[in-house]
């Protein structure tokens, strides 16, 4: 009777097929946390193959496929998770970035969507939302979710930002220079965020205010083309030759080359300005920054 009993208690002892897949998953996360991508994903296609319905093994492989730029894997990865765990809004929200990072904006609304409708979701997922909903015009329910996102996260810059550039999109310049103040209000070294707002000061026609925050949009961030230029017009709007022709001057030392009519039609505005064409000054990025707009 004794070997019968050795082996009941060496059958007890060996893992079920379940555990084994979390042995690999949990050796997965660790690894990824690790910076050890490869290994962990090693780990979690084995926790795949041990357990396919392993809603969360899928979900941390999706994530690692898409860091490695395999976005067809990711996409499926994702997908699986996402059929596996429909009520979990992480993995909602995870398949919409990657379809978006995929330039499938349509699925990743929807997945997004799907996601902002769950009671537990991140801000984060409303912020994107909201993001890809001003992309695609559909401003009233961008605006809807940047105003739950950064009601849940008042602290958030970004999406405050973001509200703020639907705002002004929508016509409602009032309140979009109120988010964007605020943003600024958290974040004030981010130039960006003075160009969005100098934006809307000039569209309310206040020019000498529009004038401060493109002037601290450059200072911030020397490389931002567009904040040259709109400085440049309004410099010129207010009467100020000397002032618009430096901006200019500033904007095509940064955007010479990209056309060659444009170019040339500036040059001859800043000659009528009296000023005078410089090359691109040692101390500018060699490209220009994209506004957020």
């Amino acid at each position: 009777m004794r070997p019968l009993a050795l082996l009941a208690a060496v059958l007890l002892a060996l893992p079920t097929q379940a555990d084994e897949a979390d042995v690999h998953f949990r050796a997965g996360i660790a690894l990824r946390q690790q910076g050890k991508d490869d290994a962990a994903i090693i780990e979690l296609e084995a926790a795949t193959r041990e357990r396919p319905r392993h809603a969360m093994a899928w979900n941390a492989l999706g994530l690692l496929y898409k860091k490695r730029g395999e976005m067809d894997r990711a996409i499926t990865a994702l997908e699986n998770a996402a059929k596996l765990a429909p009520n979990e809004p992480t993995v909602q929200s995870n398949l919409g970035m990657v379809y978006f990072h995929a330039g499938r904006e349509d699925e990743a609304i929807r997945a997004l969507e799907a996601a902002s409708q769950k009671e537990a979701a991140d801000p984060v997922v409303h912020a994107n939302l909201g993001v890809l909903l001003r992309r695609k015009g559909d401003l009233d329910n961008a605006i809807l979710h940047l105003q739950i996102a950064t009601i849940r996260r008042p602290t958030d810059a970004e999406s405050l930002n973001n509200l703020g550039v639907a705002l002004a999109q929508a016509g409602r310049d009032d309140d979009a220079v109120k988010a964007l103040a605020s943003a600024l209000a958290l974040s004030p070294k981010t130039a960006d965020y003075h160009f969005n707002l100098a934006t809307v000061y000039r569209k309310k026609r206040m020019t000498r205010e529009a004038i401060a925050a493109n002037q601290a949009a450059v200072q911030l961030d020397p490389s931002l083309a567009a904040a040259w230029y709109d400085l440049g017009t309004l410099q010129r709007s207010n009467r100020d030759q000397p002032a618009a022709a430096e901006a200019f001057a500033r904007y095509l030392a940064l955007t010479h080359g990209k056309d060659l009519a444009a170019d040339q039609r500036l040059k001859e505005e800043i000659e009528a300005l009296g000023g005078t064409i410089k090359t691109k000054p040692a101390n500018l990025k060699k490209d220009a920054k994209k506004d957020t707009k």
